[in-house]
């Protein structure tokens, strides 16, 4: 789940041609994602890309079919939607579509791939990006639907899975299948530098209340008061004081 206020930027990004690796696409960037995840389909034999696929304002893969997916707008705005209704940075096709305004689509033109299998799938509400990753033993798409909805998603689709499910996290593996494949597309987020404020040291002095009476004051984590220890032993403490 990805705060959408926390997006500095959503990337529908090609592989190094024709297939590359996860792990590969993310040590090749300058800028780290948070998060990357394998995306669309495409041919084992080849590593073309398949259905529909823009790339940077760039047809890479077209298909009169499949023209429902998601898309990606500026630098972070993602929206459901249909392929010629924008001028999208990013597009990707749904196979299948899961879920329009929450409401379970019909997945039936893609029940050659409605099999227990691992699945790669994403989705969003108003507030939240989910990227949905499904290890063994697998669901079935009617499966993926109810889950995308528990999470809370809005709108969602499929993308490849299989052997290609796969999501990094700062660049380490975050599924447990030990699977590596090569693949054409990913889902790149970046996310906005958080600003650290400046720090200071902090004094945190602390007394016990316990077996009737305050005990002495003890002063941060230390080693004159047994590392901080501020009570009786064997005894509730009953009552704390603390100042910073």
């Amino acid at each position: 789940e990805i705060p959408k206020d926390e997006i500095r930027k959503i990337d529908f990004a090609l592989c190094k041609q024709p297939t590359e690796t996860l792990s590969s696409f993310y040590k090749r960037q300058t800028d780290k994602p948070a998060i990357v995840v394998n995306a669309g389909f495409f041919a084992m034999s080849t590593g073309a890309t398949t259905f529909n696929y823009v790339n940077e304002g760039q047809t890479i893969s077209y298909n009169k079919l499949y023209q429902w997916g998601m898309g990606v707008i500026g630098d972070n705005n993602m929206q459901y939607g249909w392929l010629k209704a924008k001028s999208w940075r990013d597009f990707i096709s749904g196979y299948p579509v899961l879920l329009d305004n929450k409401k379970k689509c019909s997945y039936d033109y893609a029940s050659d791939a409605n099999y227990k299998a691992r699945r790669t799938a994403i989705g969003y509400n108003d507030d939240t990006i989910f990227i949905v990753c499904v290890e063994n033993p697998g669901i079935y798409f009617a499966q993926l639907q109810d889950l995308m909805l528990e999470v809370g998603c809005k709108y969602a689709i499929n993308l490849d899975g299989g052997g290609s499910t796969k999501m990094l996290h700062n660049g380490k593996s975050v599924t447990k299948d030990a699977t590596d494949r090569p693949v054409d597309n990913v889902v790149a987020i970046y996310l906005k530098q958080e600003t650290k404020k400046p720090t200071k040291d902090i004094d945190v002095t602390y007394q016990t209340y316990a077996k009737g009476k305050w005990w002495g004051l003890v002063k941060n984590y230390n080693d004159t008061n047994s590392n901080g220890y501020a009570g009786v032993e064997k005894n509730p403490i009953q009552g704390i004081k603390i100042k910073l």
